[in-house]
Formats: C-alpha cells, sequence, structure tokens
C-alpha cells in the first residue's frame, strides 16, 4: 500500500490540511501527461513517489527554479528511483495554465527532470490532495517512512526552539522569520558550528522595464505581493516601473487589485483570504496612515473590509 507523508524540501515545509491525510493510504487517480498519455498513481506501488503542483506564473515556484533548488531535489530523487510527478491544475484562461506543448518547452528550458508532467484542468486532483498554494508537495512512500525521519514541532522559541538551535545533534538549521529571533539562533547553534540558513524577509523590490512582457509581469507582481493576503517574507511589495509606461501599466495593476475577490479561505470563489490577526490588521492600518502622512496617495483599497465580521479582512491596496 501507499502512505501518504510530509515533505521537507530544501528549506521549506508545506503542511497539507486535505482530504489526503498523512499516514493514510493516497488517493488514486488518472490524469493525462504532457504527452497526451494516461498515468495512474497505482502504477507505481511499490515505489516512492513525490506529487509537485506546479505553476510557472507563481513567484515561489520561479524562486525554486531558478537557483535550481528543484533541480536538484529532482537529480536526488531520480538517483533514488524516486518517481516524480509534477501536477499543473490551472484551469484554461487562468494563470499557470499552459498546454502540453508549452509544458514540454517549460521542462526542457529550466533542465528539470520530472518522470512525468501531469494536466489537472479540473482540479479534481487538487482538490482531493488540497493542493492550493504552488509549490504544494507531497511524498507518497512505498511503505511508510520509519518514525523520526520527519518531525514536526510546534511550541515557543522557549522552550522549544532553543532546545532545538542549541543541541548538539542538530547540524544545521534553517530559519524564516525575523532578525531578533534570528539573532537568538545564531548564538545558540554557534557552540556547536552547525550550519545556518536565514532568510529574513525585506521589501523585496519588483522592477518593470518597457520592454517587458506586460501581461506576465502583471501576473507576476499579482501573485507576488497579493498572495497569502501579502503574508510573505518573500512578498514583492515595493513596484519601480520605468517612467514611460507608468501610468498605462499601474492603470492595469489597480484594474487586476481591485477584481480580487476576498472571502472565506474554504470558499471556491475565494482569492485572498484573512490577514493572520487583529494585531496585523492594526499594523496594516498604522503603516497606511503614517504613509498619507508622509505623501502617498491611495490609488485603490486603503482600508479594512466588511466581507465578513468572522476574521481580519483587508482589501489588495496600492498607493
Amino acid at each position: 500500500m501507499q502512505y501518504v507523508v510530509s515533505i521537507l524540501l530544501l528549506v521549506f515545509l508545506e503542511i497539507s490540511y486535505a482530504s489526503a491525510k498523512t499516514e493514510e493510504q493516497a488517493p488514486d487517480f488518472n490524469l493525462l501527461n504532457s504527452y497526451g498519455e494516461t498515468v495512474k498513481l497505482s502504477e507505481f506501488k511499490g515505489q516512492t513517489v513525490v506529487l509537485e503542483w506546479t505553476n510557472h506564473g507563481c513567484p515561489f515556484v520561479a524562486k525554486h527554479y531558478k537557483t535550481n533548488n528543484m533541480q536538484n531535489t529532482q537529480t536526488a530523487a531520480k538517483e533514488a528511483s524516486v518517481v516524480w510527478l509534477s501536477i499543473i491544475s490551472s484551469a484554461p484562461g487562468t494563470q499557470g495554465f499552459v498546454t502540453n506543448e508549452e509544458a514540454n518547452e517549460l521542462t526542457k528550458s529550466r533542465n528539470a527532470l520530472p518522470s512525468h508532467v501531469l494536466q489537472d484542468p479540473e482540479g479534481f486532483v487538487g482538490k482531493a490532495y488540497g493542493a492550493k498554494t504552488t509549490p504544494h508537495m507531497y511524498l507518497i512512500d512505498k511503505a511508510g517512512i520509519p518514525k523520526g525521519v520527519v518531525n514536526i514541532i510546534t511550541g515557543l522559541g522557549e522552550p522549544c526552539g532553543k532546545a532545538l538551535t542549541t543541541h548538539n545533534l542538530v547540524e544545521r538549521i534553517a530559519f524564516t522569520g525575523g532578525p531578533e529571533t534570528a539573532k537568538h539562533i545564531v548564538k545558540n547553534s554557534a557552540d556547536n558550528l552547525s550550519q545556518v540558513s536565514l532568510e529574513l524577509g525585506g521589501k523585496s523590490p519588483v522592477v518593470v522595464f518597457d520592454d517587458a512582457d506586460q501581461e506576465n509581469a502583471l501576473n507576476g507582481i499579482t501573485a507576488g505581493i497579493f498572495g497569502a493576503s501579502g503574508q510573505s517574507c518573500i512578498a514583492g511589495s515595493r513596484l519601480y516601473l520605468q517612467s514611460n509606461i507608468y501610468e498605462e501599466f499601474l492603470k492595469k495593476l489597480i484594474l487586476k487589485a481591485e477584481k480580487i475577490k476576498l472571502g472565506g479561505p474554504m470558499e471556491k470563489d475565494t482569492q485572498m483570504g484573512p490577514l493572520n490577526s487583529f494585531k496585523q490588521l492594526e499594523n496594516i492600518e498604522k503603516n497606511i496612515k503614517a504613509t498619507i502622512e508622509q505623501g502617498g496617495k491611495i490609488r485603490c483599497g486603503g482600508k479594512r473590509s466588511s466581507v465578513s465580521n468572522k476574521g481580519y479582512y483587508f482589501p489588495a491596496t496600492i498607493i
């Protein structure tokens, strides 16, 4: 039997809440690959399988392919006889949808090494596995991963974080968060000379010149800043435009932002969900107020939404 387990890939961890559950049998499926051949998950019974939901227009996917993180992992998987299934669940006309020919060209141009690229335009398999973001990944083990190989520990920095980062058997630490916590991690790991990777965010700028593919740039910018309600350490929160395309491009971006539908994360037509907390909502309002006082002009959004009283909703905002 094949079972689903959560996978830690390089420096990012995707914990999935879906119909497919860890430690249980993986839902079977049939999909056509990019060559028009039918691929069935159960055909790989007895083998380890990686499911990778991908969208070439997603900045997170682009990041891991541009840095060769994904290709290096695919190479290691291939050497270990692991089956790698890249799945595209984008519907025709939506961001991320590609034809079979385009899918094959993407694989070639990125030097990617999936066993198959599978098309899921109706999203049936994506829904079965709860794949709502990209890259969203599952590891389907041929006979179950031994206990202790993958551990998820929840808790506060004291005592959990400190215990992990000071332990002499922890040889590598990857952290995404703020600089104050990072300072503690560096100090805690110093005596053990542990390898440490820190991703501390920042105000990531996006630059668009007049020779850019504007539609592609608009899609990338929209996903890069408004994805996950903007709550990402690599959100493209600043935009620089070449002066001769400034007004035209900004108008197009505003139209896209104004069409983003706010709503509950479990609602099918929701495009942007709530913020993490009321404190975060207040922090955004505080920063917007300060920006206006310094001369900033709100071009869209800017005020909290009343779409629901069961969450902290704030619309897509451009200043």
